[in-house]
């Protein structure tokens, strides 16, 4: 807690609600952890001017120096055997983490000497030397009561001659502690049949997160072949998450949805669809981030999906999928990644897995234009990257996809003269290769075929390889991918991607 702008360590008993203080004294201490046997904290203070690791025992209330560096150390945390402590200090112009073996063998005998600064005169006590000290062995706890404030307020409103008036507004509001939080979001256009709100309550005091969401949205769509058609999209959620780890969570999610169809034209018609969707998720997440994505670590998510048959028009399905990322940090500036993804679907109305082209893609091609069903424009899976193929090259109920990709350093710095004038620096490249597939429960999946000139050819696969760079502009990461394929024959020309995101 902080008394006088200073950092103090408390112990308060959740029966009596009483605080006592743990190695009472005028400096800043700061970062408590307990030991797991429970009688001593270790602590980040500035006793000496300088901060330093103490370690003060609970029943006692001794405290012993266990640390005297010169730059400093910070944010001790135990083993969970008690046998070291990790703590971070600055080190040749960097901060490091450091690990002190057996902490309890390694007290210092004396205190370490107060510093210059820490010598010099408190005018503060001097001015007011002769007012006592506040006691805070018996705080009185007042029960915590929730004060909202708005976190994020961003709105705009305007005019056009056609539609009315129309706008924008995103505003998120919480209380002092986190436990509570709402967000609303909107687009308000003409009237409110024809407007987009979204409004999301999340409870954060326990270790279970919880939320409940209720939207409404309107789309207009024109396709290729000038059908034109609204969907208004509606209904609400209720989800749960459950930390089992700092990198590891279980999510729970129940969506009640509802689609109204409306298409115009020469034979206009009116079509509603309902859906109610459980999903459970097991995630995990390690990673560490680069300027362009992930550089070190693993991320994974299994999920598993559930719609029921239910009256009105439902789709009813069920999903499973897998995707997991492995990073290999070969040297400073050197990651080799792999990717593996699959997943399958089944019941009477089975999820489409898409599979083409690379996420974000500027200006894309595509293979299939008759995707503007409700069950593929909203509940299918589009999966990537694949490059040498278009969008919705490949589709199925079961699809599996591997990605192997290097990135390195491709330009460190780089200065152009006239007339462009510019400067460039941290462009980075990849090499990459990529196979894929997708199939239906009526389709035998086969990998590979003898062609006419005996060479084997991928028959249920495609299959992409080639480089790329990346470079971070600062409001976006853009991607440049070279790809040829090798699943058809004659090998034809080069696919050409830009992309806007992060690496995967």
């Amino acid at each position: 807690m902080g008394i006088g702008g200073q950092g103090k360590s408390a112990i308060r008993n959740p029966q009596s609600a009483i605080l006592r203080r743990i190695a009472a004294s005028p400096s800043d201490d700061r970062s408590p952890t307990w030991s797991p046997d429970g009688k001593r904290i270790a602590f980040a203070s500035n006793r000496n001017g300088i901060y330093n690791l103490y370690i003060a025992d609970v029943e006692t209330d001794s405290v012993a120096a266990l640390t005297n560096v010169l730059t400093g150390c910070y944010d001790p945390e135990w083993s969970p055997d008690g046998g070291k402590i990790a703590f971070t200090s600055f080190r040749e112009g960097g901060w490091d983490i450091f690990v002190l073996r057996n902490p309890l063998e390694k007290l210092l005998k004396t205190m370490p000497a107060p510093t210059a600064w820490a010598l010099e005169a408190d005018t503060v006590r001097t001015v007011y030397g002769d007012l006592k000290e506040t006691e805070y062995e018996n705080c009185k706890v007042q029960a915590y009561r929730p004060k909202f404030s708005p976190d994020i307020v961003n709105a705009m409103v305007g005019y056009s001659s056609y539609a009315g008036f129309g706008g924008q507004a995103v505003v998120s509001v919480s209380d002092v502690m986190g436990n509570h939080r709402f967000s609303f979001n909107t687009d308000l256009y003409y009237s409110f049949e024809d407007s987009d709100y979204q409004l999301v309550y999340y409870y954060l005091r326990r270790r279970v997160n919880l939320g409940v969401s209720v939207f409404h949205n309107k789309d207009y769509y024109v396709t290729r072949n000038y059908d034109w058609f609204s969907d208004r999209l509606y209904g609400g959620g209720v989800m749960a998450s459950l930390p089992i780890s700092r990198f590891t969570r279980l999510d729970f999610n129940v969506l009640g949805m509802g689609i109204d169809r409306q298409t115009y034209g020469w034979n206009p018609e009116k079509k509603q669809t309902r859906l109610l969707l459980t999903g459970l998720s097991w995630i995990n997440d390690t990673i560490l981030w680069g300027q362009t994505g992930p550089v070190n670590g693993f991320r994974s998510i299994a999920s598993l999906d559930h719609s029921p048959d239910i009256p009105f028009n439902s789709l009813s399905f069920n999903t499973l999928s897998l995707d997991a990322r492995r990073y290999f940090r070969v040297g400073r500036n050197y990651t080799f990644v792999t990717r593996y993804a699959g997943g399958l679907s089944w019941g009477k109305d089975p999820q489409a897995f898409f599979l083409g082209g690379t996420k974000n893609w500027l200006s894309p091609n595509y293979r299939r234009t008759d995707v503007w069903e409700v069950e593929n424009l909203y509940f299918a899976h589009s999966d990537a990257p694949l490059r040498g193929t278009d969008y919705y090259e490949v589709s199925g109920t079961k699809f599996a996809l591997i990605n192997a990709e290097f990135r390195f350093p491709l330009v460190r710095y780089l200065v152009m003269g006239w007339p462009l004038g510019i400067t460039l620096g941290n462009i980075s490249g990849v090499l990459f290769a990529d196979v894929g597939g997708a199939w239906t429960e009526d389709e035998k999946f086969r990998a590979f075929r003898a062609d006419e000139s005996g060479l084997p050819s991928l028959v249920s696969l495609k299959a992409g390889y080639g480089f790329g760079a990346r470079i971070n502009l600062g409001i976006a990461i853009l991607r440049f991918d070279m790809a040829w394929p090798i699943h058809e024959r004659p090998l034809r020309s080069r696919y050409y991607y830009f992309s806007l995101g992060p690496e995967f």
